[in-house]
C-alpha cells in the first residue's frame, strides 16, 4: 500500500472513530449519515404511499389515514428494535444513519401537518384528525416499547450465544 493510501485510511478511520462518540455539538461528520439516511427514509415513505393502489372502497382521506398510521408503527417499532440493537453493539455514526436520518424520514411524526397528513386535514371532521394525531402517537409509543423489549431478549441471547 503506497503512503497516500495508507494516510488516507488512517484519516478515515479517524472521522469514523469521531462519530463513535456522541457530543451535545453537532458535527458535521454527523449531518451526512442523517441527510443520507433522511433521504433514503422519505423515498421508501412516498414509495410506499404511492403504491398501495388499493380499491376505492373508502374515502381517499381514510386510507391514506391507515397507510400513514401502519408506516409509523412500523417506523416506531423498528426504532425500538434498533435501540435495543444500539445499547448491545455501539455505532454513533450507524444510530444516527439509521434512526435519525432513515426512520426520521420515513415516519410522518415530525410533520404531522405534512402533504400525506393534507388529505386527512382537509377532508375530515376535527375530532376524527386530533383522534388520528392520538392514535398514531399512541400506537406508535406502544410499538417502539414492544420493538425495544423485543430487541433487548433477541440480540441479549445472540450476545450470550457461543
Amino acid at each position: 500500500m503506497s503512503e497516500d493510501a495508507a494516510q488516507l485510511n488512517s484519516a478515515a478511520d479517524d472521522a469514523l472513530a469521531e462519530l463513535e462518540e456522541p457530543t451535545s455539538a453537532v458535527r458535521p461528520a454527523e449531518l451526512l449519515p442523517v441527510a443520507v439516511g433522511g433521504g433514503i427514509g422519505v423515498l421508501l415513505r412516498y414509495w410506499l404511499t404511492h403504491l398501495h393502489g388499493s380499491p376505492h372502497f373508502f374515502p381517499l382521506w381514510l386510507q391514506e389515514q391507515w397507510l400513514l398510521l401502519s408506516i409509523n408503527s412500523l417506523g416506531a417499532f423498528l426504532l425500538g428494535l434498533l435501540l435495543a440493537y444500539f445499547h448491545v453493539h455501539p455505532s454513533h455514526g450507524r444510530r444516527l444513519f439509521l434512526t435519525t436520518g432513515l426512520l426520521g424520514g420515513f415516519t410522518t411524526y415530525g410533520t404531522v401537518a405534512s402533504l400525506e397528513q393534507h388529505a386527512i386535514i382537509a377532508h375530515a371532521p376535527s375530532t376524527t384528525v386530533l383522534l388520528s394525531i392520538a392514535i398514531n402517537l399512541g400506537l406508535g409509543v406502544a410499538a417502539a416499547y414492544v420493538g425495544e423489549r423485543l430487541g433487548q431478549r433477541v440480540f441479549r441471547a445472540i450476545e450470550v450465544a457461543p
